[in-house]
């Protein structure tokens, strides 16, 4: 199975990246990127607000990440039998994993060997 790895996101240019709460502390290790939250307890109000981007519908979604001043997404799209079983199936992340980029979105090729999908973020 592949792991997430920050390595291509590297030689993007430098913005702030909306990733999985658990990816956050590798990206701001080994990249020049800001991330909008890790696991952190005092950063509260950025983890609320990055689960939100992925649990929201497309459209929110992308508002939100707009609002946050988003350069790029990522995620790793699991299978749909790993998604949450709450997950609602107009959730930004289902329309991803089922191939349903939102226009706002433009996919980055970060190569094949990390399971971290990466899009920056249209103005």
């Amino acid at each position: 199975e592949k792991a997430p790895t920050s390595e291509p996101i590297r030689i993007l240019p430098k913005g702030l990246v909306v990733a999985p709460i658990d990816v956050g502390p590798a990206l701001t290790v080994a990249t020049s990127h800001d991330v909008l939250a890790a696991p952190y307890h005092r950063i509260g109000a950025a983890i609320v607000a990055n689960e939100a981007i992925y649990r929201a519908s497309a459209d929110e979604a992308i508002l939100r990440l707009k609002f946050a001043g988003a350069t790029y997404l990522a995620a790793c799209l699991p299978t749909p039998a790993e998604a949450p079983k709450d997950e609602a199936a107009s959730s930004l992340m289902a329309r991803l994993r089922a191939g349903q980029e939102p226009a706002s979105l433009t996919r980055v090729d970060v190569g094949a060997a990390s399971a971290l999908r990466v899009w920056r973020v249209t103005p």
